[in-house]
């Protein structure tokens, strides 16, 4: 998780590829903990922004880890960005449309 976290701060493409090897390794190994979705969500959150992808894998985490306050944070910053982004593009159309 922590590669994901220094990709998400400084953007070098070998975080990136070192977060999602260790997460892909992680589902492997461990498909049915929750620290190895959370791990797989943070990359999708982070590295892809398929903000849709790391809500479910969040969702999935959340089963096996329920009171883990990184599931629920990082489920609150998804859902926050998608409300802006939505209403992001909803102002867009509305001034294309006028």
């Amino acid at each position: 998780m922590l590669n994901s976290a220094m990709y998400h701060i400084v953007r070098l493409p070998e975080r990136a590829a070192r977060a999602r090897a260790l997460a892909d390794d992680a589902l492997r190994q461990a498909p049915e903990l929750g620290d190895t979705h959370l791990a797989l969500a943070l990359c999708y959150y982070r590295i892809d922004r398929h903000y849709e992808a790391a809500l479910k894998e969040l969702a999935l985490a959340g089963t096996t880890l329920p009171n883990n306050s990184e599931v629920l944070d990082f489920s609150g910053y998804i859902l926050s960005k998608a409300r802006s982004l939505a209403a992001s593009a909803g102002r867009v159309r509305a001034r294309q449309g006028a």
